[in-house]
């Protein structure tokens, strides 16, 4: 075990500094493992979680670093594939990243830790999901003007729609046999052409569930009556694993939809690229809110590092319309900060407002005396889409489960956390797994089934003695599911899934309006990626100042565990 370079207690409290990866993840075991009265856990939006951040200068380290030093048991996984480069490690001489928080006039300081590492590290590949929920967030806050205003009297609603779409049990069934996941090729015809629709026999089930949450789209237009001359948007995730119980498949579809729509004929790329084109490069609102615009350069509001920054340049495609495809060249300047906030979000609410009237923005009707979804007809039409593919495996039509939550326009945090979660890796969570449950795979061909089903048993026993009917509920349908699947497959099919998750891909894709505005940015040039960045505990904005030290000093850390975050005081005062 290496040694923690800095114990807390014989160090300054507020300084900290590392000299290596394996002493930062000592620290982090430390901080969660070890209870003090200063030590708090606390939710969204709570006094005790703004109390920590506000004016402050904190450490946010998401408590899935540790899984940047890979469990055995996954290392095994890996290298019987083959994979040999899944390490990360401190950035020599900058182990932490700087920047700054505004929310409501105070501003407060954050430093994040600097772990680099190769593309199957379990946290690297958390790190670049993370990055992929920024960029969306950002571009989703611009889609509608997401100012704060008084609901009562705003026409903007501004609310997001958070679903998680469930398949059946026979589904998770199939996904252990090693054929049903290979993904289905296209025909070929007519001089290698392909033909644009595959015959179901031919798709395997990855495809049918993406058929599957294609055609719920369609669907939504009747469901929430948008107008023909609109279209919907919606950005989707399929998971075909359970984060606490990850040996077991478990699909499931995460969408997050916008609820408002746009015109289809606004958003087609061509349309759309001409129209942003037209004005957004050199004008932003005056200082008054209410003046008319005035030319600026981003020089004005938007600064480059330029020590150390990279840049990377290629071309993209944007979208096709017949035989025309459009491409634009884009350069992307690792580091970069805004010199001014106030100025930068004014133009941003002004983009979103000359959007919102050039592409005939409708929101949806919200009251809050109306609940304005019917959660029953939407558990029917998933669970009919579902039945029609599947009903080859199904014995009878099932009544699926939706699960559906609301984003408020406001709780800007909440959105990031949903589209981090949305595209969270499966590897992250498998290495979880096996940190907390070892001896399941023993070595780099074999895992212990009946391993599996005894961690199920002992859950099962924890909760009967505690009296927790939904934790009993919970393990004695995963002991059913697993003694079915288990049952019927061997242990290489076992080890072929664990395989298969530690390098699964969440399969993202996006519908409707969000195909062809997703790739717009505050600079339509291209020239400078600058996007939004959002606090996850204040709704704020985050500034990236560029500064990398390999110390920091600090008045709190901050772990954050999905929507939880574990607060530990170093100034000593409660």
């Amino acid at each position: 075990m290496q040694q923690l370079l800095l114990q807390p207690e014989k160090t300054p409290k507020n300084l900290l500094k590392f000299d290596n990866l394996g002493s930062f993840v000592s620290y982090l075991e430390y901080l969660t493992d070890t209870h003090f009265s200063e030590n708090a856990i606390a939710d969204f939006d709570s006094p005790l979680l703004k109390k920590a951040h506000f004016g402050n200068s904190i450490l946010l380290v998401e408590k899935y670093a540790k899984c940047s030093i890979p469990d055995l048991q996954l290392e095994f996984i890996f290298e019987s594939m083959g994979i040999q480069n899944y390490n990360a490690a401190l950035e020599p001489g900058a182990t932490f990243k700087h920047s700054i928080c505004t929310h409501e006039g105070v501003t407060s300081e954050i430093f994040s830790p600097n772990i680099t590492g190769e593309h199957f590290n379990p946290y690297i590949r958390f790190q670049s999901s993370s990055s992929s929920a920024v960029r969306s967030c950002s571009k989703f806050m611009d889609l509608a003007g997401l100012e704060i205003t008084d609901l009562s009297v705003s026409t903007h609603d501004n609310i997001f729609l958070d679903l998680v779409l469930t398949f059946p049990s026979i589904v998770d069934f199939y996904m252990y046999n090693p054929d049903c996941r290979v993904r289905a090729a296209a025909k070929i015809y007519n001089g290698s052409k392909h033909k644009s629709r595959l015959n179901i026999s031919q798709i395997n089930f990855i495809d049918r569930m993406n058929k599957c949450r294609s055609e719920f789209f369609n669907c939504l237009h009747s469901f929430f009556d948008v107008p023909s001359n609109n279209i919907l948007g919606m950005s989707s995730s399929l998971h075909v694993w359970s984060s606490e119980f990850p040996v077991l498949p478990n699909c499931h579809i995460h969408a997050v939809i916008p609820f408002f729509s746009y015109s289809k004929k606004s958003v087609l790329p061509s349309n759309f690229l001409e129209s942003f084109l037209m004005d957004f490069n050199h004008y932003v609102p005056s200082n008054d809110p209410n003046g008319s615009l005035s030319i600026f350069s981003f020089s004005d509001i938007v600064a480059f590092v330029e020590n150390g920054s990279k840049k990377v340049k290629h071309s993209r495609q944007i979208g096709s319309i017949g035989c025309k495809t459009s491409y634009i060249d884009e350069v992307k300047l690792v580091e970069r900060f805004i010199l001014d906030p106030d100025l930068y979000k004014r133009f941003r609410l002004h983009l979103s407002r000359v959007l919102a009237d050039r592409f005939n923005f409708i929101p949806f009707s919200w009251s809050s005396a109306q609940y304005p979804v019917d959660i029953d007809k939407l558990k029917d039409l998933w669970s009919d889409i579902v039945y029609n593919e599947f009903q080859d495996i199904m014995d009878y039509r099932e009544l699926l489960d939706v699960h559906v939550s609301w984003i408020p326009h406001y709780s800007k945090s909440k959105l990031l956390h949903k589209l981090q979660y949305k595209t969270r890796p499966a590897v992250l969570d498998l290495d979880l797994f096996f940190k907390k449950h070892s001896n399941i795979v023993v070595n780099y061909n074999k895992v212990n089934s009946n391993k599996i089903l005894d961690l199920l048993y002992y859950n099962l026993e924890i909760a009967l003695r505690c009296s927790d009917n939904a934790a009993i509920n919970r393990y004695e349908s995963l002991i059913k599911k697993a003694e079915q699947i288990l049952g019927s497959h061997s242990d290489k099919d076992v080890f072929s899934w664990l395989q298969f998750l530690s390098t699964w891909v969440t399969d993202t894709r996006v519908y409707g309006f969000l195909r062809n505005i997703k790739r717009y940015m505050l600079d339509p040039d291209h020239k400078i990626l600058v996007e939004q960045q959002i606090c996850s505990i204040c709704n704020g904005s985050i500034t990236t100042t560029g500064i990398k030290t390999n110390f920091c000093i600090v008045d709190y850390v901050i772990l954050r565990s999905r929507s939880k975050f574990l607060i530990y005081n170093l100034k000593g005062d409660i």
